[in-house]
């Protein structure tokens, strides 16, 4: 019987195992490789001419040995060992060589996995040392190397589409949340801050730059000779230079304070503190009100603003209800108790002292009750009052 006859009436691997890998014999008239897989792939067949009538498990043993050379190791080493030729123990023996110990670490896993591997690949192949090989390069290995490029690129930017297609998508859908308990808060805001906004206590002075102090109401504060600075109780911004401060920022304050949100954004309270006082001018107590508004404002209205950034429209400072910005969000969340305070924690802000500033609002939610003259804020500060 010729070789390649006897090598398929006896194969090497049971019929199950056979069944998972391609098994081919070549042409034995020279020397050739008996299989083409991942395992026996390396063995070299001698030549049939003198080894036609040899079973071919001997003549893979001979094979390994003679392939290895002397002096060298293989991962046939332990099938020379083995007393009888089963090939289903040479087999176990040779995976027990492949098999490594230990499985691989995470980062291996994910480096293979990755398109870092074949990036350095190409990089090496046109700008490395292979090139001074003198031997060159086959069309073919350019080729495949571009090929190789592009798909890393491809890959690159596929992974990208997706990012950012579902950063959108949860935006769009945590933004769509906030919109609505924004709006179903907005009634209860109302009512606290703006519906009793000219009835009840109110943060009146004696003389500019003088005492300030809390009055049960206009009529009190208006008995006792005392001028309305603003609507509701005094709180930790109704000193004199965070009230001065009030009216000479009114065009940009909501742009400044978002600037120190964004610089300290993943820093904490005391960090968006000082840069409130040092970019802006609050004092330090005032300035502790604004960073407990602007951290509760980004854990409840995070998407809003997002969201915002896609339409230009992270300036839009307008509050009302049929428009929902981040600063309605903000108004709705972090003003009235549900959950943030900042109009008890700060007591002044314009709306109370009847300023009107970048946010444009309603004229129900301005104090109507200031006494300064001609509501002129310029002229009243004009000289500001001494720093505290």
């Amino acid at each position: 019987r010729s070789f390649a006859t006897s090598a398929l009436e006896e194969p090497l691997l049971s019929p199950v195992l056979t069944s998972r890998r391609t098994i081919s014999v070549q042409s034995v008239n020279d020397d050739s490789y008996l299989y083409s897989s991942v395992y026996f792939d390396r063995v070299k067949i001698l030549s049939a001419e003198k080894h036609e009538n040899i079973e071919h498990s001997t003549l893979l043993r001979n094979s390994a040995h003679e392939t290895a050379g002397e002096g060298s190791a293989t991962v046939f080493d332990s099938v020379l060992l083995l007393e009888n030729n089963d090939p289903k123990q040479m087999y176990q023996s040779i995976l027990d060589k492949e098999t490594p110990l230990e499985s691989p670490k995470w980062y291996r896993r994910v480096y293979d996995a990755s398109p870092i591997g074949p990036a350095l690949y190409c990089a090496k192949l046109h700008f490395g040392c292979c090139k001074k090989s003198g031997r060159g390069e086959s069309s073919d290995t350019i080729k495949t190397c571009v090929h190789q490029f592009w798909y890393i690129i491809i890959k690159i930017l596929v992974v990208a589409i997706n990012l950012l297609a579902l950063y959108v998508a949860v935006v769009a859908c945590g933004a769509t949340w906030q919109i609505k308990r924004t709006i179903r808060k907005l009634p209860y805001v109302d009512q606290t801050i703006y519906a009793h906004m000219n009835e009840g206590p109110v943060c009146a002075f004696d003389e500019k730059c003088g005492n300030i102090d809390i009055y049960p109401n206009e009529t009190v504060a208006d008995l006792t000779n005392h001028t309305i600075a603003h609507c509701g109780p005094c709180g930790k911004c109704s000193g004199w230079s965070d009230l001065e401060l009030q009216y000479s920022t009114r065009h940009d304050l909501a742009e400044r304070a978002q600037a120190c949100a964004t610089k300290e954004m993943f820093k904490g309270k005391e960090a968006l503190q000082q840069c409130l006082v040092n970019d802006i001018g609050w004092t330090w107590k005032c300035a502790g009100c604004w960073a407990d508004s602007i951290k509760c404002s980004s854990q409840h209205c995070i998407f809003i603003y997002l969201q915002s950034l896609w339409i230009n429209a992270a300036g839009d400072f307008d509050v009302s209800p049929d428009q929902i910005t981040s600063a309605t969000c903000s108004e709705a969340n972090c003003e009235a108790g549900n959950p943030g305070d900042f109009v008890a924690c700060s007591g002044a802000n314009r709306r109370r002292m009847n300023i009107t500033s970048d946010i444009a609002r309603p004229g129900t939610q301005q104090c109507a009750i200031v006494g300064i003259p001609d509501n002129d804020w310029g002229a009243f500060f004009d000289p500001p009052c001494p720093s505290e």
